[in-house]
């Protein structure tokens, strides 16, 4: 099945043009294995953010799809609330964030 994606120009501040791909909240749901309920959870929690809200359906980008898989690891792992897995997550990209720049300043 191919998975339809929809892909929108944003023009930043800074004058950059960046191409982003969204799916719908039934498309990530499909594609994470996830029960949209579960994702809309996340949603209430601020764990995953739509970039756009119609009065069908919610919007996400593409993106998203990695951080629900973590989520969804973090809690059958560690059974996990959602209230926790926020901060799990939140904590797992400032670690990659760091480990990003000591990369970047050991290339120096």
């Amino acid at each position: 099945m191919m998975k339809k994606t929809t892909t929108s120009v944003i023009l930043h501040q800074d004058g950059e043009i960046v191409q982003e791909k969204r799916v719908t909240l039934r498309q990530l749901a499909d594609e994470t294995g996830c029960e949209v309920t579960w994702i809309e959870e996340l949603v209430h929690y601020g764990i995953v953010e739509p970039v756009a809200k119609t009065p069908e359906t919610l919007v996400f980008p593409e993106e998203a799809a990695g951080r629900i898989g973590k989520a969804m690891r973090l809690k059958q792992d560690f059974h996990l609330a959602p209230e926790g897995l926020g901060l799990v997550l939140d904590l797992l990209d400032r670690i990659e964030e760091l480990e990003e720049r000591i990369s970047r300043e050991e290339e120096k």
